[in-house]
């Protein structure tokens, strides 16, 4: 899956679309994630029209779309718009909210901070029991608590998890802080049915460009396909159902 952080601006533009199309049909990418959704979703506009079209074009090339979700009301937006262009509907949805940042470091207050997304995903999980043809639902992570990831996992699908170090090698050997060390993280879900899916950073949070680089010898594939194998560390192949790279304008830089 390829984040694509200007969808809003890259929607609608021909140019911008078949460049975006292109690439990701290159790099193998079988999922864009597209946030700056807002304004393509009002239904019957020139911008849903556009969505639509670019949904169509993309299936065609085998990729499908993932909307990215915030809060109740991006909820209510895509189901309006779903409903008045059924042939655009996403594949997924995924939350796009950064609850453990209000939990502090000593986690204190953790089931109030977790309150918001507890509530978003009931409402994911009852939209997507309204539609015909349910998306698979996922939760963007940080660093959940054991029970906070046993509650995700009872209505997660697919559970995308932000690494913070250069590489993920050190990434899950970072036991510098227990609340916040990967390798806790995945303990956490090691019960939990949902797939787990690395995101690495072009840019961003840390970026690895520079552990993806060198490997790129043929190519950004090459170093993609380089990625998805080392990035089994630590997670289990049966677990690992892909991985997600942030962002479309981040992996262009690798080709320069």
């Amino acid at each position: 899956m390829l984040y694509v952080s200007d969808s809003h601006q890259i929607i609608g533009q021909p140019d911008e679309e078949q460049a975006l199309l292109a690439r990701a049909t290159a790099w193998g990418a079988g999922e864009l994630a597209l946030y700056g959704l807002g304004p393509l979703l009002e239904p019957s506009t020139q911008g849903a029209r556009a969505l639509e079209s670019f949904a169509n074009r993309a299936r065609v090339r085998g990729i499908a779309l993932v909307a990215p979700i915030a809060g109740i009301d991006r909820l209510t937006a895509l189901e309006r718009f779903e409903g008045a262009h059924p042939h655009a509907r996403f594949a997924g949805w995924v939350t796009e909210l950064e609850y453990w940042h209000e939990c502090g470091n000593e986690r204190r207050g953790s089931r109030t901070c977790f309150a918001p997304l507890d509530r978003l995903l009931s409402a994911m999980s009852a939209a997507a029991m309204r539609r015909g043809e349910r998306p698979w639902i996922g939760v963007y992570l940080g660093y959940p608590t054991r029970e906070e990831a046993r509650s995700i996992g009872r209505r997660a699908d697919r559970v995308l998890l932000s690494y913070t170090g250069t590489t993920p090698r050190a990434a899950l050997a970072d036991r510098r802080d227990p609340l916040r060390s990967p390798a806790r993280r995945l303990a956490h879900f090691a019960a939990v049915r949902a797939e787990l899916w690395p995101i690495l950073y072009a840019r961003g949070e840390v970026p690895m460009d520079g552990w993806v680089r060198p490997r790129a010898e043929r190519g950004v594939p090459a170093g993609l396909q380089a990625a998805e194998h080392e990035i089994g560390l630590g997670l289990g192949e049966r677990r690992q159902g892909g991985f997600a790279w942030f962002d479309y304008r981040g992996m262009t830089s690798l080709e320069r």
